[in-house]
C-alpha cells in the first residue's frame, strides 16, 4: 500500500508494522541501466537491469532511428544518488 506522501507501510516481523522511507523504496526499485539518446536533445530511451538488456535495446534503437542516434549509456551511482556516464 503506497501512502500520497510517498511512504509505503509494511508488514514486518511478528505482523508489526514497519515504515519505509522514500529513500529506501528509490534505491529498490532503480534499475542499474540508463540509455539516453542526446541526437536533437531526444533524452531518456529506456531503464535497464543488465547490460545485455542495454545491448539490446541500443541495436532496436539505432534500427528505429535509422542509426540518427548518439546514444550512451548511465550507470546507477549509489554514492552520488543519480545516473552517472558508464565507462568501458
Amino acid at each position: 500500500m503506497f501512502l500520497p506522501c510517498g511512504n509505503r507501510i509494511q508488514t514486518g516481523q511478528n505482523g508489526i508494522l514497519e515504515k519505509v522511507t522514500r529513500t529506501e523504496r528509490r534505491c529498490v526499485m532503480k534499475k542499474k541501466y540508463k540509455l539516453f539518446d542526446l541526437y536533437e536533445c531526444y533524452g531518456t530511451v529506456g531503464y535497464y537491469d543488465t547490460m545485455q538488456e542495454v545491448r539490446k535495446a541500443i541495436r532496436e534503437w539505432n534500427e528505429a532511428t535509422d542509426g540518427e542516434c548518439n546514444l550512451i549509456v548511465m550507470e546507477w551511482s549509489e554514492v552520488y544518488s543519480t545516473y552517472c556516464v558508464k565507462r568501458s
